[in-house]
C-alpha cells in the first residue's frame, strides 16, 4: 500500500506536533488549581483522565482509518494540502494554549488570557473542519466516531466549558483590581 505525500506530511505533522503538546502540558500539570480555577483537584482528575482518554482515543482512531484509507475524493479534505494544514494549526493552536495559559497564570495579564481564548476557538474550529471533511468524503463512519469523540473535547469541553470559565474569572478579577 503507497501512502500519499499527503499522509505521510500529515503522519509526521502529529508526531512532532504531538509531542508538543504533550511537552507543553507540562506546566499545565504542576499547575493544577491555578490553571483549573478552583475546580476541586480531585474533580480534576476523575474529569480530566476520561477526557484526555477519549480525546487520544478518537483522534488515534480517526488517524489510523486517515492513514489505511485512500485519499478523500471529495469535500474538503480533497483539496491539496488542506487536512495536513488543518492538523498543523489545530497542533500549533493546542501547543499555544497551555503556553498563553501558564504566562496568564504568572502574570495575571488579560492579554494571555484572551491569546489562550483564541487558541482554543482556533482548535475547535480545526476539528470541526476535520470532521465535515470526513463527514462529507463520505468513506469512513469509524473516522467520523473518532473525530466526534475528539470534538467533545475540543469543542465542547475546551472551546466551551473551559473558556467560559477562563473568561469569567478573569475578567472578573480584572474587574475588581
Amino acid at each position: 500500500m503507497e501512502i500519499s505525500t499527503n499522509k505521510k506530511i500529515s503522519l509526521g505533522i502529529v508526531l512532532v506536533g504531538g509531542l508538543s503538546v504533550l511537552g507543553s502540558y507540562v506546566p499545565v500539570f504542576q499547575n493544577t488549581e491555578t490553571l483549573w480555577y478552583d475546580i476541586n483537584t480531585n474533580l480534576i482528575k476523575f474529569y480530566f483522565l476520561p477526557l484526555m482518554l477519549v480525546a487520544a482515543g478518537g483522534f488515534l482512531t480517526y488517524f489510523i482509518e486517515y492513514l489505511i484509507k485512500p485519499d478523500p475524493q471529495k469535500g474538503l479534505l480533497s483539496y491539496g494540502f488542506t487536512h495536513p494544514l488543518l492538523l498543523a494549526i489545530l497542533l500549533l493552536a493546542s501547543t499555544a494554549w497551555s503556553i498563553f495559559q501558564v504566562r496568564h497564570v504568572k502574570t495575571n495579564q488579560p492579554m494571555y488570557a484572551i491569546l489562550a481564548s483564541t487558541s482554543l476557538v482556533v482548535t475547535a474550529i480545526c476539528s470541526i473542519l476535520l470532521l465535515a471533511g470526513t463527514v462529507e468524503a463520505d468513506e469512513s463512519w469509524l473516522g467520523v466516531v473518532g473525530l466526534g469523540l475528539f470534538c467533545l473535547t475540543t469543542v465542547i469541553n475546551d472551546g466551551v466549558v473551559y473558556n467560559a470559565k477562563m473568561i469569567f474569572e478573569t475578567f472578573r478579577e480584572t474587574s475588581r483590581s
